[in-house]
């Protein structure tokens, strides 16, 4: 019988990490259902969904924590509520201290759970200013009015741009 887990891995940046985690789970008889993987100023960050014959599964977690330098951790998966659906949502606005944690803010008291976020701050010199622009990958209620989402992120900066798909 096959078990899945969610594998998070995270440490400096080194050249075949990823490629050595996925040949053991392939050699143990996994494979990687989903997984999101990123690097930022040298360090990387790994989210793997895996599935493993339930035999293999703690030698496959034992393997992944002996890889010197890289911390993982281990989460069984939890099913996706029939009562949610994704979208993305994009928010641009002038920049101003505060802005993630307000968005965020809103979408908990929402019940909406953020899957992955991007965000930057860019100069514009016709603004004088920064401009925050920012992605989110939500899953929302399927109750979620989205024109009220809309009206509730620009309560947050009236000047916003938002487009939710």
């Amino acid at each position: 019988m096959d078990t899945q887990f969610v594998a998070t891995v995270f440490g400096p940046e080194r050249s075949g990490i990823m490629q050595t985690l996925a040949d053991e789970t392939h050699r143990l008889g996994g494979k990687w259902l989903d997984s999101r993987l990123s690097q930022l100023d040298g360090q990387f960050i790994g989210l793997i969904k895996i599935d493993i014959p339930q035999e293999n599964e703690q030698q496959l977690k034992s393997f992944f924590q002996s890889q010197q330098d890289i911390n993982s951790q281990f989460n069984d998966v939890s099913n996706v509520s029939a009562h949610t659906r994704s979208l993305t949502v994009h928010f641009d606005a002038q920049d101003r201290a505060g802005l993630v944690s307000e968005i965020s803010n809103l979408f908990r008291k929402l019940g909406i759970d953020v899957d992955a976020m991007e965000a930057h701050r860019v100069a514009v010199n016709e603004l004088g200013g920064n401009m925050f622009t920012s992605q989110f990958e939500l899953r929302v209620p399927v109750t979620c009015d989205l024109d009220g989402l809309e009206d509730s992120l620009k309560g947050i900066q009236a000047d916003a741009s938002i487009n939710i798909e």
